[in-house]
C-alpha cells in the first residue's frame, strides 16, 4: 500500500472508530479524567494501525523480528512509531496515577475540607417529634414506591421507578424522589414520543408515597436510548466536564431537574478529586446551565455525594499526620463508620455519620454532620456511643 492510501485509510477509518467510540463510552475530554487517557490510547491504536506494520526493506524470505510467508512473500516488520504512540498515553496514565496518590500527597488530600468543632446542643435543637430525619433507607423507599406505581395500571405496564431516590428538603420536610424510567429498549421505542410521565415521592417520616404526574414529560433520561440518553446529552452539552453525582431533584414548584456534579483533580493529574461546578439539566427541555459550587441555588439540596462527603472526612482523619502514620503507628487517625443518614436542618440536607479513632475500640468519639449542598462540615464531640447509633 503506497503512502498517501495509508494515510486516506487511516483518516476514514480512524475517525470512523472514534467518532463511535465516543459515541458509546462517553469519556470527558479532560486531562484529570482516567478514562479520557484509555479512549486517547485507542483513538490513537485506531488512526495507527495502517502503519503498524512496514515493508521489510531485506527482502523475501524469513526476517528478524519481522512477518514473512512462504514462496517469496516480502516480508513485513512492526514499526517502532505507533507502538510508542499508543504506549504513551497508557505511561501518563500510571505514572500520573501513581504520583497522584495519597502517598506522595498525604498533606494536600487532608487539607482538601476544614473541619469546625460544634456544640450539639446548639445545633440540635431539642423537640417532642423528629419530622426531620429521614429514618427510612432507599430499599424501603422503593418497596412503598412500588406500591404506588402498582396501582396506575396505565402507567406500570410502560415504566419503572429508577433505582436512585434523591433524599431532599421539599417545603421544610425530607423527601425521597425518583423519577420513572422506560422498562426497557422495547418501552422506550413505543413511549420515546410521549416521553416519561412523571415521579414518586415518598414521604420517610409518614411511610408514604405519591405519584406526581408531570405538566411537561420527561425527554432524557437514564433509561433513553441514543440521544434520548441523559448522560449522552450532557456529554454533548459539556465534552470536558468530568461527571460524578447525578440526582434527581425538584425545585419548591415541584418541576424536575437532575443536579449535575462536576469534579475536578486537587493534586496532580488525578489526585484528591472534589465537586467544583454544577449543572442543573432540564430534563424536560434540555437546557441547562452551569453554576460554581458556591453559586448553586439554595432548592438545591445534593451537590456533594453522602459517598463523597465520607471520604474526603476520610482523608482529613487518617492523613494530618502524614501517609506513613495512617499505615504504622496510626496517631491520632480518625475515620467516619459504615454508613451515614440524613437529617434537615434550615433549608438544607446533611448527612450524619460517626467517627471513631482507629487505635481505640469501636466506640465512637463523636460524629459529623456535612451539609449536602455547601460542603461544609461540623464535628461533634459525643463520647461512647456504639458505632452504628450516631
Amino acid at each position: 500500500m503506497t503512502k498517501s492510501k495509508k494515510i486516506i485509510l487511516s483518516v476514514v477509518v480512524g475517525t470512523v472508530l472514534t467518532v463511535l467510540a465516543f459515541y458509546f463510552t462517553l469519556p470527558a475530554i479532560n486531562i484529570h479524567d482516567e478514562s479520557f487517557w484509555i479512549f486517547l490510547t485507542f483513538v490513537i491504536a485506531f488512526y495507527s494501525f495502517p502503519f503498524l506494520f512496514i515493508r521489510n526493506e531485506g527482502g523475501s524470505g524469513s526476517a528478524r523480528g519481522g512477518v514473512s510467508g512462504a514462496h517469496g512473500f516480502k516480508s513485513f516488520k512492526i514499526s517502532k512509531l505507533p507502538i510508542i504512540l499508543i504506549i504513551a498515553p497508557v505511561a501518563i496514565l500510571i505514572v500520573g496515577g501513581f504520583l497522584s496518590s495519597e502517598l506522595f500527597n498525604a498533606k494536600k488530600y487532608a487539607s482538601v475540607i476544614d473541619v469546625q468543632e460544634a456544640v450539639f446542643e446548639e445545633d440540635m435543637k431539642e423537640t417532642d417529634e423528629v419530622t426531620n430525619i429521614a429514618l427510612m433507607d432507599s430499599e424501603s423507599a422503593k418497596i412503598i414506591g412500588n406500591r404506588t406505581l402498582g396501582s396506575l395500571s396505565d402507567v406500570v405496564s410502560q415504566y419503572e421507578i429508577s433505582d436512585s431516590y434523591t433524599q431532599i428538603n421539599y417545603k421544610g420536610t425530607p423527601k425521597k424522589v425518583a423519577n420513572l424510567e422506560y422498562a426497557d429498549f422495547f418501552k422506550w421505542v413505543s413511549n420515546r414520543d410521549s416521553g416519561v410521565p412523571g415521579y414518586v415521592m415518598v414521604d420517610p417520616v409518614n411511610n408514604s408515597a405519591e405519584y406526581i404526574k408531570l405538566d411537561k414529560p420527561l425527554r432524557y433520561v437514564n433509561s433513553g436510548y441514543f440521544n434520548d440518553n441523559l448522560i449522552r446529552k450532557l456529554r454533548f452539552s459539556y465534552p470536558t466536564k468530568i461527571f460524578d453525582y447525578i440526582s434527581y431533584e425538584i425545585d419548591e414548584n415541584g418541576d424536575p431537574y437532575y443536579i449535575v456534579s462536576c469534579l475536578d483533580a486537587n493534586v496532580m493529574l488525578f489526585g484528591a478529586m472534589d465537586v467544583k461546578e454544577v449543572i442543573i439539566f432540564d430534563p424536560c427541555t434540555g437546557e441547562s446551565q452551569l453554576y460554581e459550587v458556591g453559586d448553586v441555588p439554595a432548592w438545591v439540596d445534593i451537590v456533594f455525594s453522602g459517598d463523597l462527603a465520607t471520604e474526603k472526612y476520610n482523608w482529613k482523619g487518617m492523613l494530618s499526620g502524614g501517609f506513613f502514620n495512617s499505615i504504622i503507628g496510626q496517631k491520632n487517625c480518625r475515620q467516619t463508620t459504615d454508613d451515614y443518614g440524613f437529617i434537615v436542618i434550615e433549608d438544607d440536607v446533611w448527612y450524619f455519620t460517626g467517627v471513631t479513632s482507629i487505635t481505640s475500640d469501636e466506640s465512637n468519639i463523636g460524629f459529623i454532620t456535612t451539609n449536602a449542598r455547601t460542603g461544609e462540615y461540623k464535628y461533634y464531640p459525643v463520647v461512647g456511643a456504639e458505632e452504628y447509633s450516631a
